[in-house]
């Protein structure tokens, strides 16, 4: 009896071809999400003008064919090939407060490998352990980092995504040997059909349209915050740029399921168990097979939870000008006597912006420097280079709503629950409630004043000197028409970005404000948007029979002010 069992393990471990079968239906899960870290990246391997063919180096492995049909189920079922978000999230705009729940796998992952490159240490120090890099070693209560977001592409190929070839490539090397030593092309055999299937399936386009579904509504010139919500630790703010994504869409965004995606989802299937019923046939050098499987699974397991850059998921971000924000735990004492604000001190510290927004005088320096030294707000100093005085998470978001009008306002609402705006009861210290008074009742004009500034620094380079003074623009006109002679697709930005950055040169105030009268009420009802972009559509009504043609005689005016109404 012992030398029968003995005789059954020996023989079972030099060619376990009985196992082969049942390691093909675990792991399916695995594979699913190894898919959808890396698919993204398309080719037009037939010329410019043919369809784009998704590829996404997902190795053949053992759980190929469980998820052949679970993803069956799904496609049949739900219709969705993605799988739900494994990072629990919310994304807040900045201009409303309002919060939607994540379910966008992208988006998950970006905060996911967000915190993982970038720990929050909130222990306290015991003895020698250094438990946080600052001098006082006080544990962090809030991380908050602040990103330009800028027009997708292309996702960027990185480590991940060349290992998953590197790793086809071992397969294939490996398959060759028992053909060239023993005359068993079985194994490339499946090896080839096994990578084939799993390249088939990674190419169906429903892959791409669910991971970035709402891809189409761009040009998200607006901020929105991603975290996991009160009581953790990270923030990732997002400044949108002219063509960046909407986050906001993407978070809730449902693509619509290709009629043709269960059909193919059936013949895969089938083929992977026709594949199934072909590894079971095979009795000598199952070896071979469970080597390029186990190598195929460790791929799969590496790509599905590896950490990331953003630009692989085709989030393409730039770091803001005060790119961190970090926050200590620690006490501070409250020396405000009381909580009174002069709300009329406030508008007129912050009234330079409001003149300069009408083209009255220029830009005011501090803007751009958030120096007091330039006629900073002294209520709005910021703590660059004092990490120490940033005490907890109301801290933090104070120098957030410094940076990023309304920004901190919206994330207020998250950390310290309430209405939009202030609420005095979720304040405790006087500071943080005068603080909190004057950027709420100074909101409206600190965010046009940050947007106009955004839109003429970064959106339109020949209207640079237009910052420093009104009279240059005249200079610029020349540059400003050959600029309009780009193709259409340049044009379109072009005359906004004059009209909001020049209106005081081709009106008086008056007749502006009696044409922001007259079409307030029309833009107010016809679209939902924020009093910044509405005086700017208004700003551009008004002036484009005027404009327009000075700039570009080939554009009638009536045409871009039937575009503008």
């Amino acid at each position: 009896m012992f030398d029968k069992i003995s005789s059954d393990l020996r023989d079972q471990w030099i060619n376990p071809g009985d196992i082969l079968s049942l390691l093909l239906l675990i792991g399916g899960d695995i594979v699913q999400k190894a898919i959808a870290q890396l698919v993204g990246y398309t080719i037009r391997p037939f010329g410019k003008n043919s369809p784009r063919i998704g590829i996404a180096p997902v190795a053949f492995s053992f759980g190929w064919v469980a998820y052949g049909f679970s993803n069956l189920i799904s496609a049949v079922g739900e219709r969705r090939l993605m799988p739900t978000a494994d990072c629990a999230c919310q994304v807040v705009n900045c201009a409303s407060g309002f919060s939607r729940t994540n379910v966008s796998w992208a988006l998950g992952r970006l905060l996911r490998d967000h915190e993982i490159h970038h720990e929050v240490d909130r222990t306290t120090p015991v003895d020698q352990q250094r438990s946080s890099t600052s001098p006082k070693r006080l544990p962090e209560s809030l991380r908050i980092d602040i990103f330009e977001l800028e027009e997708p592409s292309k996702p960027s190929l990185d480590f991940v995504w060349w290992l998953g070839w590197v790793t086809i490539a071992a397969q294939i090397s490996i398959a060759i040997v028992p053909w060239a030593l023993f005359r068993n092309w079985g194994v490339m055999m499946v090896a080839l059909c096994g990578n084939f299937l799993a390249l088939l399936t990674c190419a169906l386009p429903q892959w791409r349209e669910e991971k970035w579904a709402g891809g189409e509504f761009q040009n998200a010139e607006n901020v929105t915050c991603l975290t996991r919500g009160n009581g953790h630790l990270h923030i990732m703010v997002f400044i949108g740029r002219k063509g960046s994504p909407n986050l906001e869409v993407l978070a809730t965004a449902v693509s619509n399921p290709r009629p043709e995606t269960p059909l193919i989802s059936l013949v895969l299937a089938v083929l992977w168990t026709c594949l199934l019923i072909s590894v079971s046939g095979l009795k000598e050098h199952a070896w071979f097979l469970v080597g390029i499987g186990g190598i195929g699974m460790l791929q799969n397991v590496y790509a599905a939870g590896k950490t990331r850059d953003p630009a692989s998921a085709n989030f393409h971000l730039k770091k803001f000008r005060m790119p961190t924000i970090i926050a200590k735990r620690q006490y501070k004492k409250d020396e405000t006597i009381n909580a009174n604000v002069d709300f009329d001190k406030a508008l007129a510290d912050v009234a330079p912006l409001s003149e300069w927004e009408k083209g009255k005088i220029e830009m005011p320096k501090w803007l751009a420097s958030m120096e007091v030294r330039d006629g900073l707000p002294t209520w709005l100093k910021t703590l660059r280079g004092e990490e120490m005085e940033i005490a907890n998470v109301i801290g933090a978001l104070i120098e957030l709503e410094k940076w990023v009008p309304t920004a901190g306002l919206a994330m207020l609402q998250v950390f310290f629950p309430g209405s939009l705006g202030y609420n005095d009861a979720s304040m405790r210290d006087n500071s943080h409630k005068r603080f909190w008074k004057r950027a709420y009742h100074t909101k409206d004009i600190r965010r046009k004043a940050e947007l106009l500034e955004s839109i003429v620094y970064f959106g339109f380079p020949e209207l640079h000197d237009f910052r420093k003074s009104p009279i240059k623009f005249h200079l610029g006109v020349g540059r400003c028409r050959r600029a309009l002679a780009r193709p259409f697709a340049g044009f379109q930005l072009a005359p906004w970005l004059i009209i909001a950055a020049t209106e005081s040169a081709m009106a008086s105030a008056g007749q502006r404000h009696r044409r922001y009268e007259e079409l307030q009420p029309l833009f107010y009802e016809r679209a939902s948007m924020d009093c910044s972009l509405a005086h700017i559509f208004i700003d551009a009504a008004y002036l484009s029979s005027s404009i327009i043609p000075t700039l570009h005689p080939n554009i009638p005016s009536r045409y871009f002010a039937a575009i503008i109404t």
